[in-house]
């Protein structure tokens, strides 16, 4: 794993006052100051004035948009995913480096998430990754590109690797072009490097199932997760994919334990795999 002096953008320091902000409503959910989601609710519309919105949209382009759907549903989701990241066991084992990315992959998880109340969206994963790299480019990931137009090639492929599910009749990710999309990520950007890894944290978010009522429509096979989940990878995922659980479930606390517990008994199935320890 990489070091933890390794000198690179740090998300408490880029975004200050939302930092302060989940840090603060994590501290008052903890101590049940903070009982329902309406509570909630009217705490993150308050904090999201338009002006932190457009600070937020500088570092994270495409953030305005992905809280213009579903009446800022995905906006209220990411919030709380943010607010769960550092009440988790599975954050506070993480070394202060790797918190540092978990929180760079929260913050993208859904940037590029079109939410509808008919419809669920089935290929943000790939698109986010996308739209996070652009980002990551112009912050101090120490990205250092050979070629725009290599990037914006492999850019183009992963955000339209998508393939229509006879099955749902939904467009679906397209993990056929997954060893293309990571081989070409590793080229841009480095081997498990920092933004490797966020951006492998945002890629794959969808790629597992742990809520057994909502299963993914494209999960990776076992020779799947052997091939992209690395190592330094896992822990990343892990706590991305428990949090993301806890974002739905933050007032429904059985429900809330159930899905924790059902996505530590899917990567301990994915630690053996890759011969890591859970």
């Amino acid at each position: 794993m990489f070091g933890d002096d390794l000198m690179t953008a740090q998300f408490a320091r880029e975004l200050p006052e939302l930092h302060a902000f989940v840090t603060q409503l994590a501290a008052d959910y903890a101590a049940g100051e903070i009982a329902d989601w309406r509570g909630f609710i009217e705490r993150v519309h308050a904090f999201y004035t338009p002006d932190m919105m457009a600070k937020i949209e500088r570092v994270a382009p495409g953030w305005k948009q992905m809280a213009s759907f579903a009446h800022k549903q995905t906006l209220i989701h990411v919030t709380s995913v943010l607010v769960s990241l550092p009440q988790r066991a599975e954050f506070k084992a993480l070394t202060p480096a790797q918190q540092n990315l978990a929180w760079w992959i929260v913050l993208f998880h859904d940037i590029a998430k079109e939410a509808h109340a008919d419809r669920r969206d089935y290929v943000h994963g790939f698109v986010s990754a996308a739209v996070a790299a652009e980002a990551l480019c112009k912050l101090d990931f120490g990205i250092s590109l050979d070629s725009d137009e290599g990037f914006y090639r492999w850019a183009d492929m992963t955000r339209t690797a998508i393939v229509r599910s006879e099955a749902i009749g939904e467009l679906v990710q397209d993990n056929s072009q997954l060893l293309a999309i990571i081989d070409g990520m590793t080229a841009l950007f480095g081997d498990d490097t920092p933004a490797t890894l966020v951006l492998k944290g945002v890629l794959l978010h969808m790629s597992l199932t742990v809520v057994p009522a909502l299963p993914q429509q494209s999960p990776l096979t076992d020779s799947e997760i052997k091939r992209y989940i690395t190592p330094d990878l896992f822990p990343l995922l892990r706590v991305m994919l428990i949090v993301d659980s806890d974002g739905w479930a933050l007032f429904e606390p059985e429900r809330k334990a159930d899905e924790a517990a059902s996505a530590r008994e899917t990567f301990e199935h994915v630690a053996g795999l890759i011969g890591v320890t859970a």
